[in-house]
């Protein structure tokens, strides 16, 4: 079993979303703009004005790169039962209850003895080391790179 492989993954789909959300709530305030006010000098064959849509196609192109790889991930967490799932979720702060641990993964201790998981210590560890062997089986068979 990699951890660090799950670890990687689920940081980068937590960073993801928090990016999209950023990002749908910049594209929405944005819409209607036009371009045809924004002044400059033409410097050959780009203008500002293209520069500036050029780099928001760019944008976009992330923008959806990443939206795929979450919609990858969240199929990957589906196949998840719904206490490794909720290890999971905890583990990497997924669902920002603790704001200030975003980025973080959370103790084991914190977990057992929260709210949300009313199974004892040992039954904790087998749920979290059943959710961790799907995570890798599954992460591994997609073999998701960028």
């Amino acid at each position: 079993m990699d951890k660090k492989l799950v670890k990687k993954h689920m940081q980068r789909y937590k960073l993801y979303s928090d990016w999209i959300e950023i990002y749908n709530d910049q594209l929405t305030s944005g819409m209607g703009m036009s371009y045809e006010g924004v002044g400059g000098k033409s410097e050959g064959f780009n203008s500002d004005v293209e520069n500036k849509v050029i780099k928001r196609d760019e944008k976009y192109k992330e923008y959806k790169d990443k939206k795929q790889y979450i919609e990858l991930i969240d199929k990957v967490l589906d196949k998840l039962t719904d206490h490794e799932r909720i290890i999971i979720e905890m583990k990497y702060n997924i669902d920002d209850i603790d704001y200030l641990k975003q980025y973080q993964h959370v103790p084991d201790w914190e977990i057992y003895n929260s709210e949300r998981f009313h199974y004892e210590r040992r039954n904790y560890y087998n749920i979290k080391q059943k959710a961790y062997n799907k995570l890798n089986t599954l992460l591994r068979s997609i073999d998701y790179e960028d």
